[in-house]
């Protein structure tokens, strides 16, 4: 029996984006990378849909955490790239710091420490607004 994608989500994307992203972010919190990929993967094209340019890097940011947190550093430095553009397109100094350390520890990953280190100091190089890198705001890094 088939069922009809519209049962399951929300008929504006908008709806379903906080939901989404919330669920992804408790999955990696939880430790279950795998459900994490696919809310983040869902959200994605969601916001994307729906040009959420904000839900869209989020969506991005916890996708590409998720693949590090399963060992995947090429996918993950890709996706976060693009969350990268849209921060830096938002002028979002905050989301624009973490994901540059995530792509960093991407970097590192792959063996490849000079990367790592070029992307840190860019990261550094970056003015944040009060309470920038609070858990509550931004998930944990995964540890390397």
């Amino acid at each position: 029996m088939m069922r009809d994608a519209s049962i399951l989500l929300p008929t504006r994307p908008q709806e379903a984006l906080p939901d989404l992203l919330a669920q992804a972010q408790r999955s990696l919190l939880q430790n279950d990378p795998l459900r994490a990929l696919r809310y983040a993967q869902r959200a994605e094209h969601l916001a994307r849909r729906s040009d959420s340019r904000p839900q869209w890097a989020r969506a991005q940011l916890l996708w590409g955490i998720g693949c590090l947190q399963l060992e995947q550093p090429e996918i993950a430095v890709l996706v976060l790239t693009g969350a990268l553009a849209t921060y830096r397109f938002l002028g979002d100094h905050d989301g624009e710091w973490y994901t540059l350390r995530l792509i960093a520890r991407g970097w590192e990953l792959m063996h490849d420490p000079e990367q790592a280190e070029l992307t840190r100091q860019a990261a550094a190089s970056l003015e944040l607004s009060e309470g920038a890198g609070v858990s509550g705001v931004w998930p944990d890094l995964p540890e390397p």
